[in-house]
């Protein structure tokens, strides 16, 4: 592949996403959001908001989807120990991740099942279905 690009095959620098979590940067002459505008045009914006739509369209309950969704943001604060990729800004996890990301995802995928009139589902226990069709 090299053949067809010489920019190809070589390695990207690792970016560090807790490093720096100031959300205004006065030394910066190009960019006093650097941080900020770094984090919007990066890969995950749009793998969050790809992968709750996913979610979404499959799991067609919303309740259920911002359980997971906060919980997925709990998991990466508990393992950012062992994974240097889930060391993210505390603007970045809650309100670029849960409250941007996710939630378009999450209404985008929704509104998707009902305009396709989709099913819904109520994800309860045994106990509380009314058969077994659901």
């Amino acid at each position: 592949m090299k053949l067809l690009h010489p920019d190809l095959g070589v390695e990207l620098p690792e970016r560090s996403y807790g490093a720096d979590c100031r959300l205004y940067v006065p030394e910066n002459p190009k960019n006093k959001f650097i941080n900020i505008y770094e984090t919007l045009f990066d890969e995950f914006v749009v793998a969050h908001i790809l992968g709750w739509f996913g979610k979404a369209v499959m799991i067609r309950n919303q309740l259920l989807l911002w359980v997971l969704s906060i919980g997925f943001e709990l998991m990466e604060l508990t393992f950012r120990h062992m994974l240097p990729n889930f060391n993210e800004c505390w603007w970045d996890s809650i309100i670029l991740d849960i409250l941007i990301c996710n939630w378009f995802g999450i209404w985008a995928g929704m509104h998707t099942v009902r305009y396709f009139d989709g099913k819904t589902y109520e994800w309860v226990g045994l106990s509380r279905q009314r058969s077994i069709m659901g």
